[in-house]
C-alpha cells in the first residue's frame, strides 16, 4: 500500500457531526495550501472502494488529524478497540502525527475516565473550540495558523539506500554493505547470502534447552540485507521523534523498552514506506544463520565467550547496555548479536523437527513472538546463536530491542544508488 499525499485527515464520527465536519472540510479545502490535500471519507472515497485500505493509506501519509469531537463522541463506542474513530486517532498518535481535538456543538473534552488508556495522550493536547453557530470564521482562522505552525516543521528526510557496492569497495568483512539515513542517521546493512547451515543445539551441548533441539539442516534460498547494529535510539529517535529507552544518555545506545507491536507497527512500517523496499523483523532462522556466521560452535566466537566480546552477565540492578558496536563483530561484520539486548524476531517460536526445511517460517499462530541473543543482564548460556526466547508481543523491556532486515534487493542486481 502506497502512501497518500493527504496532508490533513479529519476524523469523526458520522452518527453526530457529519454536518459540520462537511462544513470545516469546504474550509480548508478553500484554502490555497491545503485544497486536495484534505481527507473526509465521504467527500473523497468512491463507492466500491475498499474502506480499511484506504484509511491506512490516508493515515500514512497525512501530517496532521484533526479529532472532531461532539458531545455524544465519548460513548460506549470509543471503548471497542474495533471502533474507527479510535482506530484513526491511536494509529495517528503511535506514528507521531500531529493530533488536534476539535471541539463542536458545546462539546468538551472527555475526562481520564471517560478514555481508553490509548487515548489518554489526547488530553495532553489544547483542544479548538468551534462554534458554527457564531464566531466560526474566527475559530477556523485560528486552526488555519495552527495548522501553518505545524506543517511548517521540518518533516523528516530520508536517503535511500546505496545498494550496490562498487567495485573495491569491501572492508574487512565477508559481506557487502550498503547505508541507510534518516535525518543524519546512518544504519549500516550486511548482505547475507543464501545459504545452509545446522541449526539449533546438539544435543552433546551440556547448555542445550529442549526447546533448541532437534539441531536440524536449514537452506535459506534468498539473501537479505540485515542490520549490523541493535536499533539505535539516535535511528529511532531521528524516524519516531521519539525515544523511549530507560538507557537514553547516549544515541548509539540500543534503543529499548520497544515492544514488538511497537517496533512492527510503528518503525518498520515507516520506514517501508520512505525505502520503498520491505523492511521487516528477521525471522529466527535467518537470525541465527547470521549471528554463527558460518560456525557451527556455541557462539560465533568459539565455544565460549568473553567480556571484551559481548556485554552479558551484569547485575539486574546496576547493569547498563553499551554503544552498539562498543563489542567486535563477528566475521560477517555483525556487532553484538551476543547479549547487549534481546533482539525481537518475526514470529513466536517454530516447533524444531529433524527433517531438513528451506526458508521455514516462524511460528505465527500465538500472540508471543521469539526474542534471541541474549542481553546484558543475562547469563552467557542465553547469549549462545542458538539460545531462543518468547515474550508477549506487547511487552517492553529495557533489555529488549531489535535489528530489521530489508528485501528483497540483491546487490548484483543493482548498479549504482
Amino acid at each position: 500500500m502506497s502512501p497518500s499525499n493527504t496532508t490533513i485527515f479529519i476524523s469523526y464520527r458520522r452518527s453526530e457531526s457529519q454536518l459540520h465536519t462537511l462544513v470545516l472540510y469546504h474550509r480548508l479545502q478553500a484554502e490555497q495550501e491545503y485544497r486536495d490535500q484534505v481527507f473526509m471519507d465521504q467527500q473523497t472515497m468512491k463507492v466500491g472502494e475498499n474502506f480499511r485500505q484506504r484509511i491506512e493509506g490516508q493515515l500514512q501519509g497525512c501530517r496532521v488529524l484533526l479529532a472532531v469531537i461532539g458531545p455524544g463522541w465519548a460513548s460506549e463506542r470509543l471503548h471497542n478497540p474495533g471502533d474507527w474513530v479510535r482506530l484513526e486517532i491511536t494509529t495517528a498518535l503511535k506514528r507521531g502525527i500531529a493530533v488536534i481535538p476539535v471541539l463542536i456543538d458545546g462539546a468538551r473534552m472527555p475526562g481520564k475516565a471517560e478514555l481508553p488508556e490509548d487515548l489518554h495522550a489526547l488530553l495532553e493536547v489544547h483542544a479548538l473550540d468551534l462554534d458554527h453557530r457564531r464566531y466560526f470564521e474566527q475559530g477556523v482562522a485560528v486552526l488555519v495558523e495552527a495548522l501553518k505552525d505545524l506543517l511548517n516543521k521540518p518533516v523528516p528526510s530520508f536517503v535511500k539506500p546505496t545498494w550496490a557496492v562498487r567495485a573495491g569497495e569491501r572492508d574487512e568483512f565477508e559481506t557487502p554493505w550498503a547505508d541507510i539515513e534518516v535525518n543524519g542517521v546512518a544504519q549500516r546493512m550486511r548482505w547475507i547470502k543464501p545459504g545452509t547451515f545446522r541449526m539449533g543445539c546438539d544435543l552433546v551441548d551440556p547448555n542445550e534447552f529442549d526447546y533448541e533441539d532437534p539441531q536440524h539442516q536449514v537452506t535459506l534460498t534468498r539473501g537479505y540485507w540485515l542490520a549490523d547494529t541493535a536499533c539505535t535510539q539516535g535511528l529511532w529517535q531521528a524516524m519516531t521523534g521519539e525515544n523511549p529507552s530507560h538507557f537514553n544518555d547516549g544515541a548509539d545506545l540500543p534503543v529499548e523498552m520497544v515492544s514488538w507491536d511497537d517496533v512492527v507497527g510503528l518503525f518498520l512500517l515507516d520506514l517501508t514506506q520512505q525505502l520503498g523496499v520491505q523492511a521487516a523483523l528477521p525471522t529466527e532462522a535467518q537470525w541465527e544463520y547470521a549471528c554463527r556466521a558460518g560456525t557451527q560452535t556455541a557462539y560465533s566466537f568459539g565455544q565460549s565467550l568473553t567480556e571484551d566480546q559481548a556485554n552479558f552477565g551484569q547485575s539486574w540492578e546496576n547493569g547498563l547496555t553499551v554503544s552498539v558496536k562498543d563489542r567486535p563483530a563477528n566475521r560477517w561484520g555483525l556487532h553484538q548479536m551476543h547479549g547487549n539486548v534481546w533482539e525481537w524476531c518475526k514470529g513466536s517460536c517454530r516447533e524444531y523437527k529433524a527433517e531438513a526445511v528451506e526458508d521455514p517460517p516462524d511460528c505465527r499462530s500465538k500472540e508471543r513472538r521469539a526474542l534471541r541473543g541474549g542481553s546484558y543482564r543475562e547469563a552467557d548460556v542465553q547469549a549462545r546463536s542458538a539460545s531462543r526466547y518468547e515474550h508477549d508481543r506487547d511487552f517492553a523491556s529495557p533489555d529488549y530491542g531489535f535489528r530489521f532486515v530489508l528485501t528483497p534487493i540483491n546487490p548484483d542486481q543493482a548498479g549504482g544508488t
